[in-house]
């Protein structure tokens, strides 16, 4: 049998001193949350006083399996003092994330890794005796992250959950409470408030036949900080009345999960009103009363099961058609005639300018062109 003998370690060594006053740390906001529930994770790099660091690269990025992730943007790193277990140290926030969990159970989280090259300082003096120091490279890693997910509770759930999970609040509003028969107005719905916004269901309308709604248009402000997703998202729908009188919008409701009370709540807005102020204008005039007819938005008049159309435009069955007029060949033919003109006049004159009787013919009757107009 034979007894193990550990090495014993030079303190001065520059990868020992290294290990020892280097340390990478993922900071978990919590790590029991909710389904949904924003969790954010800070990685620190922690240097001790008498150790510097020269510069870092990645080797190994964080993976954030089954979880939704956003990167927070850090403008500058700045050195900041601590402490790393009681002893004071200084510290870089290298990289901040939020991450919603899509997924319940426990959930890993794969390290971030740096090769960072470092310098300790030595035994050793220089000629006006300063303390040297030692460059070595180092590989250090935040460590495997585990998150237990709990599933939303069962107790109180609505039917039509939308899936949010955060603190919102529900506005419906309208850009008009009266209108003539022939405008439009807008109806606003929007949540606003910090939570999962974009992973749950919005909320839909449901308006009478008499209002006319077309697809919203989405509008969305959203900021992604160290607490989660804030903002709102709102869907602007334009409606417009198809009758005069006074229209109910119904009332809209939105449930929610809320972490910090652990329970579902909903909001539900208030019924709203818009009066529509005209009358509609029949496109049929009738000069006549004739019994069992009717006129209807075609222009139709209906008499019995029968139906005519008024005010009938005859048209000529057998027109004419323009690709096969005359009027189209003499437009098609009509450059190629030119050009050809234009062509021959060119060939003339070229064959004659060399020409020397056509010249002097042609200057004679410059000449005696110019005398008989003196």
């Amino acid at each position: 049998v034979t007894t193990a003998v550990d090495k014993p370690v030079n303190p001065n060594d520059p990868s020992y001193v290294a290990d020892k006053n280097i340390h990478l740390v993922a900071e978990v906001s919590k790590t029991n949350p909710y389904l949904n529930e924003p969790v954010s994770i800070v990685y620190k790099l922690y240097v001790s006083q008498d150790t510097g660091v020269n510069n870092w690269r990645e080797l190994d990025a964080p993976r954030y399996a089954d979880f939704w992730s956003k990167n927070i943007n850090i403008k500058n790193l700045t050195v900041e003092n601590g402490t790393y277990k009681g002893e004071p140290y200084r510290y870089v926030i290298l990289r901040k994330t939020v991450l919603y969990p899509q997924k319940i159970g426990e959930l890993s989280i794969e390290p971030l890794v740096l090769d960072i090259t470092v310098q300790t300082p030595s035994n050793r003096r220089d000629f006006f005796g300063q303390i040297l120091n030692n460059t070595v490279n180092k590989t250090v890693s935040a460590g495997k992250l585990k998150i237990n997910v709990k599933p939303l509770p069962d107790i109180g759930r609505p039917n039509n959950f939308s899936g949010a999970v955060g603190k919102f609040d529900l506005l419906v509003t309208t850009s008009k409470k009266e209108l003539l028969l022939s405008e439009a107005f807008q109806l606003n719905l929007e949540i606003k408030g910090n939570g999962n916004f974009n992973l749950f269901s919005f909320p839909s309308i449901n308006l009478p036949q008499s209002l006319e709604v077309y697809e919203p248009e989405r509008l969305e402000k959203l900021v992604t900080n160290f607490k989660g997703i804030r903002g709102s998202i709102k869907d602007q729908y334009t409606i417009v009345p198809s009758s005069p009188g006074k229209h109910s919008i119904p009332k809209i409701s939105f449930n929610y999960f809320d972490p910090k009370d652990s329970k579902y709540k909903t909001q539900t807005s208030a019924v709203n009103y818009i009066n529509v102020k005209g009358a509609i204008i029949s496109n049929v005039r009738e000069e006549n009363n004739i019994d069992n007819r009717n006129s209807n938005k075609l222009g139709l008049v209906e008499y019995g099961n029968l139906s005519f159309k008024k005010k009938t435009k005859f048209q000529k069955i057998n027109q004419e058609i323009f690709f096969s007029s005359s009027l189209f060949w003499i437009i098609l033919l009509t450059p190629f005639a030119i050009l050809i003109v234009v062509l021959l006049i060119k060939i003339f004159l070229n064959k004659n300018k060399n020409d020397k009787n056509w010249i002097r013919a042609n200057n004679a009757k410059k000449l005696g062109k110019k005398y008989l107009l003196d």
